[in-house]
C-alpha cells in the first residue's frame, strides 16, 4: 500500500476545510447575531428583486434576456440563504447585480444604428458639432483662440428627421433611409475615453421617445475631473438610429451611470 505522507495530508484537510467553511461561518454567533445576519439576508435579497424590477423599467430586456434575469435572482436567493457571513452575502448579491446589467436587450422600435462615435469626424458636417455643443466638451473660442470646457449647453441635443433632404444636409456623404416607413433620430452629446456606453433602450410614450443609456467609467480611470491632465478628453459624438416611422415630437434622451442603477 502506497504511503501518504503528512504534508498530502495537511493539504487535503485544508482543501477540505475551504470548501466547507461557508457551511460553518456563522457556528460561534450568538443567537442574537444570527438573528441579525438573517434580517440582513432578507434586506439584500429584497434588494436584488428591486433591483431586477427597476433594471426592467429602464432596459428592453428581449427573452434571454429576462430569462437571465429571472436566472440571476434565483441563483443570489439561494446564495444568500446558504450564506453564513456578511461577505458572502454582498457577493452574491454584487454577481446578481452585474448579470442582471449583462442581460441581452432588444431596442423597440425596430432601432437600428446607422452610425456612432468613430464615424462622425467622417460622416458628419463639423458645422453640425459646432452648431450643436453640448454640456463638458472642449471647443475652440472664437474671440480668444483658446481651448475651453462648454459649461452653459445642455448635456444633450436630439433631432428627429422625417425626410431624406434635411437628414442629408448633417452629413458629409448622404444615407438613404426608407422615409416612408421610417424615421431618423440623431443624438449629439459628450463622452469620455475612459468610459464605456451602451444603449438599453428605445421606446416610443405617447408622442416623446425615450431613450436610455448606460455608461460605465473604466475602473482604472482618474475621477479627478478636468483639472488632471491625465483626465478623460472630453469630446462630442452623434449618433443616428434609425426606427419605426411614428408621431415622434420629441426626444427624452437619459443618461444613466451604472452607479445610479445600483
Amino acid at each position: 500500500m502506497r504511503k501518504v505522507n503528512a504534508f498530502t495530508i495537511l493539504l487535503l484537510i485544508i482543501l477540505l476545510l475551504s470548501c466547507l467553511g461557508g457551511c460553518f461561518d456563522n457556528t460561534n454567533l450568538s443567537s442574537e447575531k444570527i438573528a441579525e445576519l438573517n434580517q440582513y439576508k432578507i434586506e439584500r435579497k429584497n434588494s436584488v428583486n428591486r433591483f431586477a424590477e427597476k433594471a426592467k423599467e429602464l432596459f428592453d430586456f428581449n427573452e434571454e434576456g429576462l430569462a437571465k434575469v429571472s436566472t440571476a435572482v434565483a441563483d443570489a436567493v439561494g446564495k444568500i440563504d446558504r450564506a453564513g457571513s456578511y461577505k458572502t452575502i454582498d457577493t452574491a448579491v454584487d454577481v446578481a447585480k452585474n448579470s442582471i446589467i449583462e442581460a441581452d436587450v432588444t431596442l423597440g422600435c425596430n432601432a437600428r444604428r446607422l452610425f456612432w462615435e468613430n464615424d462622425n469626424s467622417i460622416l458628419v458636417k463639423q458645422e453640425f458639432f459646432e452648431g450643436n455643443r453640448t454640456y463638458g466638451c472642449f471647443y475652440t473660442n472664437p474671440e480668444t483662440s483658446k481651448i475651453e470646457i462648454d459649461n452653459s449647453s445642455p448635456k444633450c441635443v436630439a433631432y428627429i428627421y422625417k425626410d431624406q433632404e434635411a437628414f442629408n444636409a448633417i452629413l458629409n456623404e448622404p444615407i438613404t433611409v426608407d422615409f416612408e416607413n421610417k424615421i431618423v433620430v440623431v443624438i449629439i452629446d459628450t463622452k469620455y475615453a475612459n468610459v464605456s456606453y451602451w444603449y438599453v433602450k428605445y421606446a416610443v410614450i405617447g408622442d416623446s421617445l425615450k431613450v436610455n443609456m448606460i455608461q460605465k467609467r473604466d475602473s482604472s480611470s482618474n475621477k479627478d475631473g478636468y483639472n488632471d491632465a491625465t483626465a478623460p478628453y472630453p469630446y462630442q459624438v452623434v449618433t443616428a438610429m434609425e426606427i419605426d416611422r411614428a408621431n415622434v415630437k420629441s426626444v427624452d434622451f437619459t443618461t444613466l451611470s451604472i452607479s445610479e442603477i445600483y
